[in-house]
């Protein structure tokens, strides 16, 4: 959609115009290194499955207009909206009880995989995701963008299990309106470096967020979480 491609356009711009740098730096001096990892020569190939409970029909509609709407303007951030080439929505609609998990398989296949989660939940909605992210891949770029409607609840589960020599950079938002919640609960054990960051926002009185993180690292691999 035209919107769309207006946004992509506006952070490869922005991104352009940013001064090279071989690290990422943020907070008191967190590094997460860049270096050997060329922009302009992305050669993307990956799949994505999804299973999801018999009650869930699979639709095709268009993008949701708030994909990329509060993007931040790091280097990271700006690389996956200008060369993101694989995008995956779920719409739940109001009043939407799932027993069981909505499972998402994620896998790289060539050497660089881009891909953009968008979830939208209406009120009074009780669901979960479950995402698997493996692959042999160099480089990774995922983002997740979440919007709660009024008293809905997920429980969103994601485990990271990519080859040692990946690069990992996640990206992960949400927006919760009055009395909803979220459990983010995340699992890293692949790639040599891997940046995570989760960023919640409370829109709301009774909204409320928990996060639970497990890693396990060896050699050297580098792991950076960043969670508000």
């Amino acid at each position: 959609p035209e919107w769309l491609k207006k946004r992509r356009l506006e952070a490869w711009d922005t991104l352009e115009g940013l001064p090279q740098t071989p690290f990422l730096k943020y907070g008191l001096g967190i590094l997460t290194p860049l270096a050997g990892m060329e922009l302009k020569e992305l050669e993307q190939e990956g799949t994505v499955q999804i299973t999801a409970p018999p009650e869930v029909k699979v639709t095709r509609k268009p993008l949701d207009s708030r994909i990329f709407s509060s993007l931040e303007k790091d280097r990271l951030s700006l690389m996956h909206a200008s060369f993101c080439t694989t995008f995956l929505q779920l719409e739940i609609p109001k009043g939407t009880v799932l027993e069981q998990p909505i499972l998402i398989q994620k896998k790289i296949r060539g050497k660089h995989f881009l891909e953009h989660l968008f979830i939208s939940a209406g009120r009074d909605c009780s669901f979960s995701v479950l995402e698997v992210l493996e692959g042999e891949g160099e480089l990774h770029s995922g983002g997740v963008e979440i919007f709660l409607g009024e008293g809905s609840s997920l429980l969103f589960g994601s485990t990271q299990n990519l080859s040692p020599r990946a690069r990992s950079f996640s990206a992960r938002k949400a927006f919760l309106e009055k009395d909803s919640r979220l459990e983010w609960v995340t699992a890293d054990t692949g790639s040599k470096t891997l940046l995570s960051t989760i960023h919640s926002f409370l829109g709301g009185p009774g909204a409320a967020v928990y996060n639970k993180m497990l890693f396990f690292g060896n050699n050297d691999q580098h792991f950076d979480f960043n969670v508000s």
